[in-house]
C-alpha cells in the first residue's frame, strides 16, 4: 500500500481540506449517542490529525482544527436547537444560531489545540503526540472557562462501551487522551494496515480491560433502601399551563403512591416536578408524604429566598415537612439565567427556563446533604453532572441523586448524551447514581456504572430499584487526573527538550 501523500502535495485544494476537516468532525461525533458509533471519532480524529500534521504552518492547523471542531460540535450538540422549539412563536427563530455560535465557539478551543501542537512539534510523529496533549488540556479548559461547558468530549464516545470502565482509573480526560492516541496510531505511520492492525489492537486490549472492571463487585451489601423512580414524562410545552398543572401533579401523586412487593424508603421526582413555590407548599407538601406512605420523597422545586429564586432539590419527611433542601450552583446560561440579565431582563428576557418568577439565582449552600436511610448523598440538579472535577472534589458519598427535566432536549440524542454522562461520573467515583428525569432515561446506576433498573425514554411509569453500596475508592476518585497531567508535562517536555537538541 502506498504511503499517504503530505500535505504540501494537496496545496492547491487547501479550501477542500477545511472541508475535509469539517467532515471529519462530522463523522467523528457519530462516535456519541443517538448513533453511539466510536470507531467513527477514532476514524475522523485520525483523518484531521494527519492533515494538522501535514499542514506546513501552526495558523494552517488551527483552521483545519477550527473546522474539524466546527463540524464535530455541530453535530454533537444539534440537540440545543431543542428548547428553543418548545415554544417555536416565541423562541423559534433563535435556534439556527444558537447552535452555530455554540458550534463555532467551542472550534476555538480545539482550533487552539491544533495550532500549539503544530508549533511545539518538529515533526510529524511529535506533532501527532503533542496533539493528544494539547486537546486533552483544551477538553480541561472547556470544563471551567466561561462558566464551563465540557459536553460531548471525545472519550465519552466509549461511554456506551466497556472501554468507559477505564474511566475509573484515567477519568474523563484520560479517555480523551487515549481516543486521540487511537487516532494518532491509525493514520500516524506510513501504511494503513499497520496503524489500523495497531489501533486495533489498542482498542480491542482497552475493551478487555474495560470489561474486567466494569465486573459487578463482591461486596456485602447487606439490607440495602430500595428507591422508586418518578417518572411523569410531562409535555414541556404543557408543564406550567395552568389547565394542566393539577393534572400533572396528581399523576406525579399516582405514580408516587404505586403498589409494590417491598414499599420504597425513598422516592425521587424529577427536577421541578412540583410546579407550586416550596414556600406556597401547604398542604401539598403533606399530600405528596402521604402518597409516599411513609418514605422520604426528594423532588425539585422552585424556591424563593430574599429577592432570589432558586432551582431546588428537598427532601419530604413522612410528615410532610422539608427536611433537607440544595439550591442548584451551576445554572444553565441563557437556560435559567442570561449574562447581563438585568440589562436583559429589562427587554423581557429572562432565559428558556425562567417563568413567571423570573430567572434563577445561583445556590451558596453544601452539595452534599443528609438523605435517611441512604445517609450521606451528593445532589446534582439537572447538567451539574457534566462537571467532573467539582463533584470529585466533594465529601465522599454513600450515592449521588441527580434530577433533570430533559423534556427540554427532545428525544433524538439530547437526553440519551447527557444520561451517558451522569453514568461516567458513577464509574469515576465508584458511587452509586439515581438518576430521575421528566421524561427519562431515568434509572439506577451502580459504581462500575451497570445499569441495574431503567425507565425508556418517552416512557411514563415507576420504578423500584434496590441501591447497591458504594465501592472503595477508585484511583480517579482519589487522584483525579493528576497522573495524565504528570504525563503530559514529561511528554511535552521531551519534545522541547529534542528540539532544542537537533537545534543545536
Amino acid at each position: 500500500m502506498k504511503a499517504l501523500p503530505p500535505f504540501d502535495q494537496w496545496n492547491r485544494w487547501r479550501p477542500g481540506l477545511l472541508l475535509l476537516a469539517f467532515l471529519s468532525g462530522v463523522i467523528a461525533a457519530i462516535g456519541h449517542p443517538p448513533v453511539s458509533f466510536p470507531l467513527a471519532t477514532v476514524i475522523g480524529m485520525a483523518v484531521a490529525v494527519r492533515l494538522s500534521a501535514d499542514s506546513g504552518s501552526w495558523k494552517r492547523a488551527a483552521w483545519l482544527g477550527y473546522a474539524f471542531g466546527a463540524g464535530y460540535f455541530l453535530v454533537v450538540m444539534h440537540w440545543l436547537v431543542e428548547p428553543f422549539l418548545v415554544f417555536p412563536l416565541r423562541h423559534g427563530w433563535l435556534a439556527p444560531p444558537a447552535l452555530l455560535a455554540m458550534a463555532g465557539g467551542l472550534a476555538i478551543f480545539w482550533s487552539a489545540a491544533f495550532g500549539a501542537a503544530f508549533a511545539i512539534g518538529f515533526g510529524r510523529w511529535t506533532r501527532h503526540v503533542a496533539l493528544a496533549v494539547t486537546l486533552t488540556l483544551s477538553e480541561a479548559l472547556r470544563e471551567v472557562a466561561f462558566t464551563g461547558f465540557p459536553w460531548g468530549l471525545p472519550g465519552y464516545a466509549w461511554s456506551a462501551t466497556p472501554v468507559a470502565g477505564l474511566a475509573a482509573h484515567v477519568g474523563p480526560l484520560g479517555l480523551t487522551f487515549l481516543t486521540v492516541l487511537a487516532a494518532v496510531v491509525l493514520l500516524g505511520g506510513r501504511r494503513l494496515w499497520t496503524g489500523g492492525l495497531a489501533a486495533l489492537a489498542g482498542i480491542a486490549f482497552a475493551w478487555m480491560a474495560g470489561l474486567a472492571l466494569m465486573q459487578e463487585a463482591d461486596i456485602e451489601a447487606g439490607d440495602r433502601p430500595v428507591v422508586r423512580l418518578v417518572q411523569p414524562n410531562v409535555d414541556q410545552s404543557l408543564k406550567w399551563h395552568p389547565d394542566h398543572v393539577q393534572r400533572f401533579h396528581d399523576r406525579l401523586l399516582q405514580l408516587t403512591a404505586g403498589t409494590s412487593e417491598f414499599p420504597p424508603d425513598v422516592v425521587v421526582w424529577p427536577e421541578t416536578a412540583a410546579t407550586f413555590l416550596l414556600e406556597d407548599g401547604d398542604p401539598r407538601l403533606s399530600e405528596i408524604a402521604s402518597a409516599a406512605g411513609g418514605a422520604t420523597t426528594v423532588l425539585g422545586i422552585r424556591r424563593i429566598a430574599g429577592n432570589k429564586v432558586h432551582n431546588s432539590m428537598v427532601s419530604i419527611g413522612p410528615s410532610g415537612t422539608v427536611e433537607q433542601n440544595y439550591d442548584k450552583r451551576k445554572l444553565v446560561p441563557f437556560g435559567e439565567y442570561v449574562p447581563f440579565g438585568d440589562f436583559l431582563a429589562g427587554h423581557g428576557w429572562s432565559g428558556l427556563a425562567s417563568n413567571e418568577t423570573g430567572a434563577f439565582s445561583p445556590g451558596t449552600v453544601s452539595q452534599v446533604i443528609d438523605l435517611p436511610p441512604i445517609g450521606r448523598i451528593i445532589a446534582i440538579i439537572c447538567y451539574e453532572a457534566i462537571f467532573w472535577s467539582e463533584l470529585r472534589s466533594l465529601e465522599r458519598p454513600e450515592a449521588m441523586i441527580q434530577i433533570t427535566n430533559d423534556g427540554w432536549f427532545g428525544t433524538f440524542s439530547g437526553p440519551q448524551q447527557h444520561f451517558e454522562q451522569a453514568r461516567m461520573r458513577a464509574i469515576e467515583l465508584g458511587t452509586p447514581l439515581i438518576r430521575v428525569a421528566n421524561t427519562g432515561v431515568s434509572a439506577v446506576i451502580d459504581g462500575k456504572g451497570n445499569v441495574l433498573g431503567s425507565i425508556a425514554l418517552g416512557s411514563e411509569g415507576y420504578l423500584d430499584v434496590e441501591l447497591p453500596p458504594p465501592l472503595p475508592p477508585t484511583l480517579f476518585a482519589r487522584v483525579g487526573h493528576a497522573p495524565l497531567l504528570g504525563l503530559a508535562m514529561v511528554i511535552m517536555g521531551f519534545i522541547c527538550w529534542r528540539r532544542m537538541a537537533i537545534r543545536r
